[in-house]
Order: C-alpha cells, then sequence, then structure tokens
C-alpha cells in the first residue's frame, strides 16, 4: 500500500471495526487529550529506532509510546509502500495504549482487579493479563483485515497463531 496516511485510511475503512478505529487514527481523529504519530520509514531508519528503544534489527513495524513505525520498501518504478498489515497490527496496538491497556515500549497498567478480555475490553476478573493477549488481539485484527481483502491467512489456524505467540513473545506483564 502507498505510504501516506491518506492513502492506508482509504483502505483500511469499511473492513473491520478494528481497520475503520486504524484509520481513524491516521486521519487524526483521536479522543481528547491524546496523540498519535504514525512514522514510514526505510528499514535501516527503523532499525536505528528500534535499536535506540531497546528493540532488535529487521522489526519491520513497532509502536512505541505516542508513535506507529513501519517500514517502507520501494517498489520497482513506482512509490515507497508499507504491508497495511503491519500499520493495522501496530495500529491497535496504539488503540490498545490510548485505552491505557498497554504502554507499547512498558508494562502494561491496569487499574486493580481488572484484566483485558480476548476481545480487547476491560473485565473484573482479577490480575493482570500478558502482553501475549494483546499479541492475540492485534493478529486476530491482522487476520480479519487479511480475509476482508481476500488475501490468505498468515497463519493456518487460531491454534497456529496461538502457537507463533508463545513461541516468540515472553509472558511478560
Amino acid at each position: 500500500m502507498r505510504a501516506t496516511k491518506q492513502a492506508l485510511a482509504k483502505e483500511l475503512r469499511g473492513k473491520t471495526p478494528e481497520a475503520d478505529q486504524v484509520a481513524d487514527l491516521l486521519e487524526g481523529k483521536v479522543p481528547p487529550g491524546e496523540k498519535t504519530k504514525f512514522k514510514f520509514a526505510p528499514q535501516a531508519t527503523l532499525d536505528n529506532k528500534s535499536l535506540e528503544i531497546g528493540g532488535q534489527v529487521g522489526t519491520r513495524a513497532f509502536a512505541y509510546q505516542d508513535t506507529v513505525y513501519a517500514a517502507t520498501e520501494q517498489a520497482p518504478n513506482g512509490p515507497a509502500y508499507v504491508h497495511i498489515g503491519d500499520v493495522l497490527h501496530e495500529g491497535v496496538h496504539q488503540i490498545d495504549y490510548m485505552r491505557n491497556l498497554s504502554l507499547p515500549g512498558m508494562k502494561l497498567r491496569f487499574p486493580p482487579g481488572m484484566q483485558l478480555n480476548i476481545n480487547g475490553q476491560m473485565t473484573p476478573v482479577g490480575g493482570k493479563p500478558r502482553t501475549r493477549l494483546l499479541e492475540l488481539r492485534a493478529f486476530r485484527a491482522e487476520e480479519a483485515l487479511r480475509q476482508a481483502m481476500g488475501l490468505p491467512r498468515l497463519f493456518p489456524s487460531d491454534m497456529a497463531l496461538r502457537r507463533f505467540i508463545i513461541q516468540n513473545y515472553p509472558p511478560v506483564e
């Protein structure tokens, strides 16, 4: 997808509820007192930022504090583009951040006695949810977008997605 906020918002709009929420962020529609920035840059620039905040080289997209970062790639004889699924996935994390469900790049914070359910809603169950649950929510949003756009799934099943998250994301609170 062409690496402009306007083009991405237009492509996301109407696909899924999460896609509409991220499209709103891309269009600057954020809750009062909140702000969100999107930075699209070559992979080398993202690598530098990722290392600066304690991440790793090769991360194609990430959310940190109030900013969503996504790597651009150059199309042959065309404009720079970003992967729309990356922007949606990290945009979902940014929405969670604004809802005080997570702080990208920091530990999660929750009111006492509350936790996040699989739909990203706070429930009075007690205990703290894990970052894995937030990743599951973001990956499911990405899978729903792919389905709405007629693209193949990233994971053959929800169980394969869960295994991927367990293997690749530590159970940090």
